[in-house]
């Protein structure tokens, strides 16, 4: 009997333990191939915020890393909007990201550039120009086909930032009248029809793209009178289905500045004209790996897996992920893709906490990644 009651107790203590999830500050170092980083002044921290999904439950913890750590970037890689939960608790954490609050630690959040991509469910909320029109209002510069790089140098690094909208895109940004709403459905849940299409936009997207700097991509304008163009027929010459208000060049410090020439906006050609030291691209599905592969990216930043949901430590680093199925191979973590170039992919596990559909395992995660010069 005492055995049966003890087995009971220590079942019990491990599935609390497995369902427990407390906020991970989650780190990785990258070391940069000499050749990329020769006015590299010391070394960048990036902050990767991924598939928040609306939640408030962990906002103020999120916030309070962020400003224990001198952050040079903060990368949001999609879904940190949900289609079926309240988009204001979503809002209330991009005001909070917004703070001019300056802490004895950090510099305010305010001052740090901030990159959005978009993700599936901000797609299936329906409401995707409204969302990347509101995203402006805080201070956040959103990358998509139609504004898809800028151009930073921090701490003496020449960096080039691109983003992608998700795959969805497709889907959701053409004229779909026509479409049946059972195609809706099965596109939804199948990963829409046209990933090839995607791929291949990604690729010449940035093959074509010089990234000019973030003040002459970005114009200034009076948030009030920003307006969102849409134009649900993109030629084949521009392929940019969902351009974006203008947005607000940030205002950073001296250590992190657009690299611009003067107030008047214009860059220097030599700048634009050659491909930056290094670069960082956004997408929110992480498992288009040979397409990456192919790239001139050095390090991509994705969300979407939800770390596979269920995790067994040091056994099985995820049970399911989205579009990837069972047994995921790119879940969460830090991968190689290419060695011989150094090419990096990391993949955040996520901020979300779903009752309906708890992580094992699994707890939230915000990642920290530092790239050293090597």
């Amino acid at each position: 009997m005492k055995l049966w009651i003890l087995a009971g107790l220590l079942s019990l203590l491990l599935a609390v333990f497995a369902l427990y999830a407390p906020l991970t500050r989650r780190d990785y170092h990258i070391k940069l191939q000499a050749t990329l980083c020769p006015k590299l002044k010391q070394p960048i921290t990036i902050a990767l915020l991924s598939d928040l999904h609306s939640g408030r439950f962990y906002q103020d913890s999120i916030i309070q890393a962020l400003q224990e750590r001198e952050v040079d970037l903060i990368a949001l890689s999609g879904d940190m909007i949900d289609d079926e939960e309240d988009m204001q608790g979503a809002w209330e954490f991009f005001a909070k990201l917004d703070s001019s609050l300056e802490t004895k630690l950090s510099k305010p959040l305010a001052s740090i550039p901030k990159f959005y991509v978009s993700g599936n469910h901000e797609f299936w909320s329906g409401e995707i120009a409204a969302i990347k029109q509101k995203l402006a209002s805080y201070n956040i510069s959103v990358l998509d086909f139609s504004h898809p790089c800028a151009r930073l140098r921090i701490k003496g690094l020449d960096m080039a930032i691109f983003g992608v909208d998700d795959p969805y895109y497709s889907t959701y940004s053409k004229p779909n009248s026509h479409i049946d709403k059972a195609v809706w459905d099965k596109a939804k849940w199948q990963g829409g029809f046209w990933e090839q299409e995607w791929q291949e936009l990604v690729a010449s997207t940035i093959a074509a793209n010089q990234c000019p700097s973030l003040e002459s991509t970005f114009t200034k304008v009076d948030s009030s009178k920003r307006a969102c163009q849409h134009d649900p027929t993109p030629t084949a010459q521009n392929a940019m289905p969902n351009p974006t208000p203008s947005i607000n060049a940030q205002k950073v410090d001296s250590s992190t500045e657009p690299m611009a020439t003067n107030q008047a906006q214009k860059v220097d050609s030599r700048e634009t004209d050659s491909r930056a030291d290094f670069s960082l691209l956004l997408s929110h599905r992480p498992e288009f790996t040979k397409l990456f592969s192919s790239l001139p990216i050095n390090l991509i930043l994705s969300g979407h897996t939800h770390g596979g949901q269920v995790r067994i430590p040091y056994l099985l680093n995820g049970l399911y992920a989205p579009n990837q199925g069972l047994f995921p191979k790119y879940a969460g973590g830090l991968y190689e893709l290419d060695s011989s170039k150094r090419q990096y992919l990391v993949i955040s596990r996520g901020l979300s906490l779903n009752y309906r559909l708890p992580r094992v395992f699994n707890p939230p995660e915000i990642v920290f990644i530092t790239l050293e010069c090597g």
